[in-house]
């Protein structure tokens, strides 16, 4: 470009590196006193710094965002996934100032929220258009980004302006609505919990989080700035959601890889594409009112109209001729109008600790009772409700003081098939359709688990082939409620009644995602590795091909086929604050619940057979796997050269933890910085199931696939020996 580099970098660093422009932080366990007069004995002696570094500098201003000539646009956009997607893009102003009242966190919930009746349900599962809503602001000090993107099904992405119609619709009935302060007030009570439980961070991450939040967060609030709800301000609030307008946004359509016709969904050829310098992403820049012709002056009338009514009757209206089409089943009217989510309930207001911590235990000797404190007791099954063979297992409190562990209880119920020594593999068809079920069970009684999980609980339900397991945890009182509340939900939704509306899009997405090879070369690599170790593991062709011909019908009944109908064992573990009783109530009333989704109703004797767990292969001598290159027109090759250590021990986690460090430094230094074989090259620890792996990966194109190997070789036989060796 005809400049000096150096020379140019050299000015920018004498214009901006200086102490008066620096935020320092310390953190340690030494009296702020002494860290003060440690902190000086550095920073007295450092240069004062020029006077263009020095000067104290006006803050920049910027247009507002309404002025600014790039807004209103449709871009499109070859992708590099296998799904369509579209970004909606707000542009408000800078909030970094309003951090009291965080007025983006009451916008972001409404939005964003995925229980019943809400946007995020009314998009998915009754109108089919995305299979997934995120919103994420970002902030700085030029302006605010809202970002509301949408994960595409086939409907949506043939149909995005009624996915722009619906976000304007709840727009309108968010900002008729006014702002709901008992949920807002709820939402000031979660982010509190969070912020009194929240997990210690490490000292450095510490002084970074405080340095930077220096740079716009006064002194007296850096603790709690970016988390805290310190002042609501109702009227910032209502005033941001009153800018959520038309004028102010830009659109992005995400072609998914490997899309054909040589058009972009609106019909733009792709010879008429744009490159974009440096990343080399083709797109297609329109104006909004050219892709969707007088949409933005009808979202506008329907924003500034006195009611909701006109935006939902028009809604409504573009929503009849699709009624026949892409599956949409007719429903009532009003149903297909979002609703905004209410007050968060159950947020505990106190936290008991009375269970919090294990009882001490001064006579302990070994190791794993000293780090982690004694082991969980097993506790006699329930006589009248459970078999003698189920296994009860509980500890009171945690030995960890960390704030964020401390008030919890972790609950973990499962049911695991009991199988014959000499039982074949599952087949590749019962894995998948056992793996739909799941999906679509999880999806039928999320929504209604929403409440609770923003409340302070967590809930998790892994359908599998060999296992049902339920895992529930987070503050008591909610943990209770989870429980009640699972139980009902698997009772009502046992059968997947919702299913039907469902089913299609999981199809879809799940032949999208199979169909394609979207990430690195390497990452495919591991996969075939951990295929050939793995025992009941399958390639992405054996369940894409699995996949043909599934239906509801063989879906719906396959976990009673494949899991339910065989003996089971029954094993559960609670830890935390809870006391014993009331864990041995819980576990037991789960039991029960997953018990009677049984038509047999069998809990096995474990002595009948083996308990059906993931085996790990220990392969007896040297194995190679080559295969091609997934991934049409990339011309890398890869290799993941992995050396089998063996289950896993207190002892050979340490030992292999600090291998694994030094490993990860010698593969990058030695394959990437010295050899320059890849912008890929890393190694360390790699744990399937509790066996343990080192392994060592490498990506590039100056190399072929033998050569890596050999490289790897190096690392393993020379390279790591004499970093060991070099240790002091």
């Amino acid at each position: 470009v005809g400049r000096n580099v150096t020379a140019a970098l050299r000015r920018q660093f004498d214009e901006l590196y200086c102490p008066a422009r620096m935020h320092f932080v310390t953190f340690g366990p030494s009296p702020c006193d002494e860290q003060l007069t440690a902190a000086r004995k550095v920073l007295d002696h450092a240069p004062v710094g020029r006077s263009a570094c020095t000067s104290k500098t006006q803050r920049r201003s910027f247009k507002a965002p309404s002025a600014w000539p790039s807004l209103g646009k449709w871009v499109d956009v070859r992708g590099t996934t296998p799904h369509a997607s579209l970004w909606v893009m707000f542009v408000l102003p800078d909030l970094n100032r309003e951090y009291h009242s965080k007025p983006l966190n009451y916008i972001s919930w409404v939005l964003g929220y995925e229980g019943k009746d809400t946007f995020f349900q009314v998009i998915r599962d009754r109108l089919r258009l995305a299979y997934s809503v995120e919103v994420s602001p970002d902030i700085s000090s030029a302006e605010t980004i809202l970002y509301i993107s949408f994960g595409l099904t086939e409907a949506g992405h043939q149909r995005p302006d009624m996915i722009l119609h619906l976000l304007f619709t709840y727009l309108s009935i968010l900002r008729h609505g006014g702002i709901n302060e008992r949920l807002h007030r709820s939402l000031e009570r979660g982010a509190q919990q969070s912020w009194d439980w929240q997990e210690r961070s490490r000292p450095t991450d510490t002084a970074s989080k405080f340095a930077e939040r220096m740079t716009r967060i006064p002194l007296p609030d850096i603790l709690a700035g970016d988390d805290l709800i310190f002042t609501p301000n109702f009227t910032m609030v209502d005033d941001l959601l009153k800018r959520l307008i038309p004028s102010v946004i830009n659109v992005a359509m995400v072609e998914p890889e490997g899309t054909k016709g040589g058009t972009f969904n609106g019909g733009v050829p792709w010879a008429n594409a744009k490159t974009l310098p440096y990343y080399g992403v083709q797109h297609a820049l329109r104006s909004l009112d050219e892709v969707i012709p007088g949409a933005r002056l009808q979202w506008e009338s329907w924003l500034h109209s006195n009611t909701s009514s006109k935006a939902k009757e028009e809604f409504l209206l573009y929503m009849e001729p699709l009624r026949g089409m892409g599956g949409l089943a007719p429903q009532q009217r009003e149903a297909d109008i979002p609703k905004s989510p209410g007050e968060v309930h159950h947020i505990p207001d106190q936290v008991s600790l009375e269970d919090a911590f294990v009882d001490s235990d001064s006579s302990a000797t070994s190791t794993d009772d000293i780090l982690f404190g004694p082991p969980p007791k097993r506790l006699a099954a329930a006589e009248t409700s459970m078999s003698a063979a189920a296994e009860l297992w509980y500890r009171k409190g945690w030995v960890s003081n960390s704030p964020k562990s401390v008030p919890t209880v972790s609950l973990i119920v499962e049911l695991r098939r009991i199988v014959p020594k000499l039982e074949p593999e599952t087949t590749a068809h019962d894995s998948v359709r056992v793996a739909l079920y799941d999906r679509l069970l999880s999806e039928e009684i999320g929504p209604d688990l929403a409440e609770l999980v923003a409340a302070g609980g967590h809930f998790s339900l892994d359908a599998g082939a060999s296992s049902l397991s339920i895992s529930v945890g987070g503050i008591e009182p909610v943990v209770s409620l989870i429980e009640q509340k699972v139980l009902s939900e698997l009772g009502s939704h046992g059968k997947l009644p919702q299913a039907s509306v469902r089913f299609d899009r999981i199809m879809q997405f799940y032949r999208e995602e199979l169909s394609s090879y979207t990430d690195m070369p390497v990452s495919y690599a591991i996969r075939d590795r951990n295929l050939l170790l793995s025992r009941g593991s399958y390639s992405q062709v054996e369940i894409l091909t699995a996949l043909q011909g599934m239906t509801m019908e063989t879906v719906s009944p396959s976990l009673q086929q494949v899991l339910l109908s065989r003996p089971l064992q029954l094993t559960s573990l609670a830890m935390g604050n809870l006391r014993q009783e009331k864990a041995e109530g819980i576990v037991t009333t789960i039991a029960n619940g997953l018990r009677n989704l049984s038509e047999s109703r069998v809990l096995g004797n474990v002595a009948s057979g083996n308990v059906e767990r993931l085996q790990v292969v220990n392969p007896a001598s040297p194995v190679e796997v080559r295969a091609q290159n997934p991934r049409k027109g990339d011309d890398n090759d890869a290799v993941v050269v992995s050396i089998v250590s063996g289950p896993a021990t207190i002892e050979s986690r340490v030992l292999l933890g600090i291998l694994s460090d030094i490993l990860g430094q010698v593969a990058f230094s030695t394959l990437r910085t010295s050899k320059g074989l890849g912008y890929v090259a890393n190694g360390g620890l790699v744990q399937l199931s509790d066996v343990q792996l080192i392994s060592c990966v490498v990506q590039g194109t100056r190399a072929k696939a033998d050569d890596l190997e050999a490289a790897v070789e190096y690392v393993y036989a020379v390279a790591m020996p004499a970093a060991l060796e070099a240790l002091t």
